[in-house]
């Protein structure tokens, strides 16, 4: 019998062939509720996400299959999968809604146990009720999500790793966390600025490049005027490519003068980019990227953070 494990209700698409079995836990066993290539009615799917429902659950070895499918499903700047959404602000809300306990839980699904999970929720709890309650950020992520969905889940997931790197490596003051975690979900609100023309470019032309140096400082003065976003919110979104030995940008900033949560952020943007573009299971290409990571330190990265960081990594990805 294969191994069944969560996947997350908001990477799953309403009215689309499903690229494997869905299945459901009911009154504890897992009950098949779709086979390949079957579809989750968009009324059904909207009555999971009424119930507050957070994931299904699919074979452990069709996992690839389903990373794909949402990949590739999201990276449609015109798709039209969550249009009914997109036209109410009920649902516009409950895409975007920002809840670290479900991604805490999708980022790291093969790795925490539940008890570990509760902590990390219990532990962060103000900082996110406070980001919900930012009328600002919630209007931030709907421009990054209308403009490109993938740079909203990016974002999220360099948000919940970087509160993850922090609450291991002392970084556990209410302040640091909030401002961390904000820094983090929108370190690439810059990218919004940026046509999604030059985006799609290689990302070896000299056009995306120099488009891509841009988008810290696009992504910083945007809120200048915005007092809701601290300056070392700011200082996160223009410093998250800065590199320890000066060969980063925008600034070329060095060593010591790169901000500490900087550095947390910019390694979490790092290791979640090497993620995305890596193939095979899940499993080897999280090793892969704590190995490659691992290499930056005193390249990239400040050296000691980054040792502490791959050890927390490497603790639970192994």
């Amino acid at each position: 019998m294969h191994e069944k494990i969560p996947y997350s209700l908001n990477d799953v698409f309403p009215d689309t062939n499903l690229p494997g079995k869905v299945y459901l836990f009911v009154s504890n066993h897992y009950i098949l509720y779709k086979n390949k290539d079957d579809q989750i009615e968009g009324e059904r799917y909207e009555k999971f996400q009424m119930k507050n429902m957070k994931f299904i659950f699919i074979d452990e070895d069709e996992y690839d299959e389903f990373d794909a499918w949402t990949i590739k499903i999201k990276g449609k700047d015109e798709s039209d999968v969550y249009q009914h959404f997109l036209d109410n602000e009920v649902g516009d809300k409950a895409k975007l809604a920002i809840d670290l306990k479900e991604n805490m839980a999708t980022y790291f699904a093969f790795d925490l146990d539940d008890e570990q999970l509760d902590n990390l929720e219990s532990q962060t709890r103000e900082l996110v009720t406070a980001a919900k309650e930012n009328s600002n950020l919630e209007k931030a992520l709907i421009s990054m999500e209308n403009h490109r969905r993938s740079i909203v889940d990016h974002s999220l997931n360099v948000a919940n790793l970087t509160v993850f790197l922090c609450l291991n490596m002392g970084y556990n003051q209410i302040t640091m966390l909030e401002t961390a975690y904000l820094g983090g979900l929108l370190h690439d609100y810059g990218k919004t600025k940026i046509n999604n023309e030059i985006l799609d470019l290689s990302p070896t032309s000299a056009k995306y490049l120099s488009a891509m140096e841009k988008h810290p400082i696009l992504g910083s003065t945007s809120f200048m005027l915005n007092s809701d976003f601290s300056n070392e919110v700011q200082r996160i979104i223009i410093e998250h490519h800065e590199r320890y030995d000066g060969t980063g940008f925008p600034h070329r900033l060095k060593g010591k003068k790169i901000y500490p949560l900087t550095t947390i952020v910019g390694m979490a943007n790092y290791f979640d980019n090497l993620l995305a573009l890596d193939t095979g299971h899940i499993k080897e290409r999280r090793r892969r990227a704590v190995r490659r990571l691992e290499l930056e330190a005193n390249r990239s990265f400040e050296p000691q953070m980054t040792f502490k960081a791959v050890g927390h990594l490497r603790r639970i990805f192994g």
